[in-house]
């Protein structure tokens, strides 16, 4: 069993070592082969990471606060990187920004014999996409109005509210279902 402090040193190792520098042949070291982490593998982590590193050269993590409770380590960081389009690009889930871009996360690592075993992370990614304007906050508020009319819809029993925010298929599913959501067992 690691120290509170082995714990976080793995998780520091793993934030400088790998994300930051790209050094993907630690990544056997700081991963269990089967851990429920969201880089599945570590092969796919890999390759997750030298993509990375392909498309945001001078990716930098600064820690700003961490803290440990027995086998998990909470970490939050500010990223910092450009993001610029390489030859033959990799597919990727983030738009060619040309430009520095900063966000922050927060993680929470879960640690077991010295091993990642699993992280639960929420990012400010998409927060600074929208931020710069690549995600229209017109186009975020339009789906919040949708996603609480098919709530209220569901909460109501109000089928033409489900009608209003979802297809019509979807909307005679669900419609279909109110009176049993309800129903006492």
């Amino acid at each position: 069993m690691s120290t509170t402090e082995e714990n976080k040193a793995i998780v520091l190792r793993h934030q400088k070592e790998v994300l930051e520098q790209g050094r993907v042949e630690l990544i056997e070291s700081y991963y269990a082969p089967d851990g429920s982490t969201p880089m599945a593998t570590p092969a796919q982590w890999r390759d997750t990471v030298l993509m990375f590193h392909r498309t945001c050269p001078g990716f930098k993590i600064t820690v700003l606060d961490m803290m440990t409770d027995g086998d998990r380590v909470m970490s939050h960081t500010r990223n910092d990187l450009t993001y610029s389009v390489p030859t033959d690009p990799p597919p990727a889930n983030f738009p060619p920004l040309g430009r520095a871009v900063t966000w922050r996360n927060m993680n929470i690592f879960r640690i077991v014999d010295g091993k990642l075993v699993a992280a639960y992370m929420n990012s400010g990614w998409k927060d600074m996409l929208v931020e710069i304007g690549v995600i229209p906050l017109k186009q975020i508020s339009a789906n919040q109005t949708a996603v609480r009319k098919f709530v209220d819809g569901i909460n109501q029993r109000d089928p033409a509210l489900l009608a209003e925010a979802c297809t019509p298929e979807i909307a005679q599913q669900w419609s279909a279902n109110l009176p049993r959501m309800y129903e006492r067992m």
